[in-house]
């Protein structure tokens, strides 16, 4: 897939929009609590594991709240993980 060129008007405005979605509220990934004050950025380790073709990455946006995102780790990673793997497939458990 060949590379995006944008010009500065249109990063401008993806600025923008990345910034007008980062005030909107989102729960929780691992509790559903409805203030997650935390984000973060999952970049899976083994993409083609997530559906990727070869030669492309998979990053999911998610949020956390601070009582989730103070959890070990491992511990932590693994629940993302988790999480993410879930609702990929579209089992929310």
């Amino acid at each position: 897939m060949p590379k995006r060129s944008l010009s500065l008007r249109q990063l401008k405005e993806e600025a923008l929009e990345a910034h007008r979605l980062r005030q909107i509220p989102q729960p929780c990934l691992l509790c559903r609590e409805p203030k997650a004050d935390t984000a973060r950025l999952f970049v899976a380790r083994a993409p083609a594991r997530w559906g990727a073709p070869p030669g492309h990455t998979v990053c999911t946006a998610y949020r956390l709240c601070r009582t989730c995102a103070a959890l070990p780790g491992e511990d932590l990673v693994l629940r993302v993980e988790a999480m993410l793997a879930a609702n990929q497939t579209g089992h929310n458990n």
